[in-house]
């Protein structure tokens, strides 16, 4: 999200972007309270609750991710007792209940809210975002934002694109991004989610198949996305999977029974 600026190879925080230890709390609380996955960034370290983790365990597979988390019940309280700072936190969910959490977060001073789906919301330390860390970098590494090229698909990765020289979107990217952009990508799914997904489907004891995006599946079958995604997180579409919080479903799969497939 643009709050940390870290090394690779040893995990050293070489610069932060911090919300205040109460405001943190306080952002946690309207969101830990609530059917919301959540991950509470503090440091190197994520903290999530057990509702959280469960769904992660089966469906973020990613394993720095599982290396760094700190599963506690009250994430809010572990913050006040610790004197912590937030970098970020985000929560991924139905809509109707992130706006529920957001209307507590959204009076609260020194904040940034940024998104990238209508299924999840970033909170952030007001002036935090991708293209200030970016720009940051730039000057420990000697390069100026002209010189760079940055990749992006949602609205968390607008100001990344408007600091650099070369801003490309990809296909799918919202159209607001893809006005900011130089280079528009094609519309495809990326060789790390294809591999994730195989691994995915594998270790469910499935087999490797060609997937299509929430958006390309809504095309082929004249739904809304939003339905869509209803859909996948009821578990509704067999052989859907989430990998990184986007939802994939195979080319073959059939609608589900409540929608006619297009002639």
């Amino acid at each position: 999200g643009g709050t940390a600026i870290a090394t690779a190879s040893d995990e050293r925080i070489l610069q932060s972007w911090d919300m205040p230890c109460e405001i943190g709390a306080k952002v946690v609380e309207a969101v830990q309270s609530r059917p919301v996955r959540v991950m509470t960034y503090v440091g190197s370290k994520i903290y999530i609750n057990e509702y959280s983790n469960r769904d992660f365990v089966v469906n973020f597979r990613v394993e720095g991710f599982h290396a760094n988390k700190i599963v506690v019940e009250d994430i809010a309280g572990e913050i006040r007792r610790n004197h912590l700072n937030v970098t970020k936190v985000y929560a991924l969910g139905e809509r109707e209940v992130l706006e529920q959490a957001l209307a507590e977060i959204r009076p609260l001073p020194g904040l940034t809210i940024t998104s990238s789906g209508s299924d999840n919301f970033e909170i952030l330390p007001a002036g935090a975002d991708k293209g200030r860390a970016l720009t940051r970098l730039g000057e420990m590494l000697g390069i100026t934002p002209d010189e760079m090229v940055a990749i992006g698909d949602s609205d968390n990765d607008a100001e990344m694109l408007r600091a650099v020289g070369m801003p490309v979107a990809m296909g799918n990217a919202d159209a607001a991004l893809k006005d900011l952009a130089k280079y528009i990508t094609a519309a495809t799914m990326t060789a790390w989610h294809r591999r994730s997904i195989t691994y995915s489907n594998n270790t469910r004891g499935g087999r490797d198949m060609p997937f299509m995006t929430i958006p390309e599946a809504a095309v082929l079958w004249h739904i809304s996305a939003a339905e869509l995604r209803q859909f996948c997180e009821n578990r509704e579409i067999l052989g859907a999977v989430r990998v990184h919080q986007r939802w994939f479903i195979p080319e073959d799969a059939a609608c589900p029974s409540e929608i006619l497939p297009v002639s």
